[in-house]
């Protein structure tokens, strides 16, 4: 039982940094966990910032057969594409802040209907894009944002530069988007109103399950609230301190297999070690 007293009914697991290897592959031991606790009536979900295009893939890996969570939160999908939910960032705000980053001279990436557009080529771009297996195109993005609205915004930036640039960011549009740092180089923007847990909790409830019902296991600061609000709120070793500081639980780094490891410890309530 949980520090809730309740078992695990739902496990929402972040793919970078917690289900996935440094490798960005998923370990047999993993694979083996959460289709134990899927045999036993656990629901398992996605919860996670890329698009749909570049997670469906290690979805269907690990067998989820329920809806999952995309774009920090910003779309909830079927592993067949369909969209249960969609909170897209508002144009006049998205052009607001592509304007100032392309000023400034930062490199964006805009996501529309799960397609990447960038104003212009070069390293850093194509090095984000071979990370996380996506094709882009090239545009002139306030063009695009015209008629187009985008489910996010990210920033690829030296990560020395980036508080002063949220701050700079949130001051231009009065806080009115959310704006996290998925890792330290990528601040990720989407609507005001969206973030993982939000989007898990709502998949919980199209199954009657409650948020203290509920494992969610992560490492980067979007992943926080649902750490932190879920009853079974798990940092992976390798999280970043803020993260591991509201959360319930600890659990190894995604290196040494941490999210299998959690989901044996307390979803499937093996006594096993956990650093």
């Amino acid at each position: 039982m949980s520090q809730t007293g309740k078992p695990v009914r739902l496990i929402a697991l972040d793919l970078d940094g917690t289900l996935l290897r440094s490798d960005s592959s998923i370990s047999e031991r993993a694979l083996r966990a959460i289709g134990e606790a899927r045999a036993r009536g656990v629901k398992v979900t996605v919860a996670t910032g890329r698009m749909f295009a570049t997670s469906v893939g290690y979805v269907k890996e690990i067998g989820v057969d329920i809806p999952f969570v995309t774009s920090q939160g910003a779309m909830i999908r079927t592993v067949d594409g369909k969209i249960i939910s969609h909170d897209p960032v508002p144009s006049e705000m998205a052009r607001q802040v592509v304007d100032y980053a392309l000023t400034h001279g930062h490199h964006v990436n805009v996501y529309v209907d799960d397609l990447v557009y960038v104003q212009k080529d070069g390293k850093i771009v194509q090095e984000y894009s071979a990370k996380f297996s996506y094709l882009y195109q090239v545009c002139d993005l306030l063009t695009l944002l015209e008629d187009r609205v985008p489910t996010k915004v990210l920033i690829l930036e030296d990560p020395a530069v980036m508080p002063a640039l949220q701050a700079s960011l949130n001051q231009l549009v009065e806080g009115k988007l959310h704006m996290v740092l998925s890792e330290p180089s990528f601040l990720e923007i989407n609507h005001k109103d969206i973030n993982k847990w939000k989007s898990v909790e709502t998949i919980g409830g199209m199954y009657g399950i409650a948020g203290d019902e509920i494992m969610a296991i992560g490492d980067s600061l979007n992943d926080l609230e649902m750490v932190r609000d879920a009853g079974w709120g798990v940092a992976m070793g390798n999280a970043m301190e803020e993260v591991k500081r509201s959360a319930r639980l600890l659990t190894e780094s995604n290196d040494q297999d941490g999210a299998a490891k959690a989901i044996e410890r307390w979803a499937l309530n093996r006594d096993i070690a956990v650093t």
